[in-house]
């Protein structure tokens, strides 16, 4: 896990209040206060957010130095996300055979080097300078952006597929950054979108002394309900939540939590399908289609 999800002297400032970003209303309840922000629960939907929160001018500041320069981090980087990366790349392949792929949140372009150049135009986009110098050493074929993705221009209906893996709960203004998504992909295209769900985790995260939300590195706690309402509103067609696969974790406790919820999620998911969704997955991947 990087160093800065256990941030404890952050200032706030630049924090600016927004409404609930599932059902709109401007009303919410106080759950706790962790580094000096106030995470939430909408008095109306129940989505946890971090309200008010940074400005997107903060968060550029706060994760420019995300990824440390440090020797080995891309490899393992790359390990603890490779059976998520080699996941959504199955399901893209499998139903479609090129096109052009937009990677929100590119780090050391991993993801995208799996695609045939020959038949694959790709593009990423990361706010850390350090993972994109590495993305454009080591992988010259994708084309990359050091920026936020709301900073981004970019041509309407220009990509094929879009993927963003463990971002969403990152970003000042997620149902903007999935508005912005749906308009960019082309009238058949396809989103994969993971993000963590951990509030059914609060009361053991309280009894282990760790943070609820690691604020201000998470600002968004989406449940499955959350996620595919705000999706639905922005437009998108077709929503579908797996719990998919695991991410190898390299703190101890997520880890352990993913193999045993995880695991135990992904049982019920095979044993009863259709059924409501597990609620003690701690993360899920979101396929979309325009």
């Amino acid at each position: 896990m990087n160093e800065k999800y256990f941030f404890s002297t952050y200032v706030p400032k630049q924090l600016e209040k927004l409404p609930c970003f599932v059902c709109g209303c401007v009303d919410d309840v106080l759950i706790v206060i962790e580094n000096q922000l106030r995470i939430v629960r909408c008095s109306h939907c129940g989505y946890v957010f971090v309200n008010p929160r940074p400005n997107i001018s903060g968060l550029n500041e706060f994760y420019r130095d995300y990824y440390a320069d440090k020797e080995g981090l891309p490899e393992s980087w790359g390990g603890e996300m490779s059976a998520i990366f080699s996941s959504a790349y199955m399901h893209i392949n499998s139903s479609k055979s090129d096109g052009r792929i937009l990677d929100i949140g590119s780090s050391y372009g991993h993801f995208l080097s799996q695609f045939d150049i020959a038949k694959w135009k790709t593009t990423g986009i990361d706010p850390s300078p350090t993972a994109v110098a590495y993305c454009r050493d080591k992988y010259p074929s994708i084309t990359t952006h050091v920026a936020s993705f709301e900073d981004v221009s970019l041509e309407l209906q220009s990509f094929d597929v879009i993927t963003s893996f463990y971002v969403l709960e990152h970003v000042f203004d997620p149902r903007d950054v999935m508005q912005r998504i749906h308009g960019l992909l082309d009238q058949d295209g396809l989103a994969i979108i993971r993000i963590p769900y951990t509030k059914p985790f609060f009361p053991l995260a309280r009894m282990l002394g760790r943070p609820l939300m690691y604020a201000p590195m998470h600002l968004n706690d989406f449940a499955p309900s959350h996620f595919e309402r705000m999706c639905r509103d922005v437009g998108f067609s077709e929503v579908k939540t797996t719990i998919g696969a695991r991410r190898n974790s390299s703190d101890l406790v997520e880890k352990l939590g993913a193999l045993i919820f995880g695991g135990a999620g992904g049982i019920y998911e095979a044993l009863i399908p259709g059924s409501s969704h597990f609620p003690f997955a701690g993360a899920y991947t979101y396929v979309l289609a325009k």
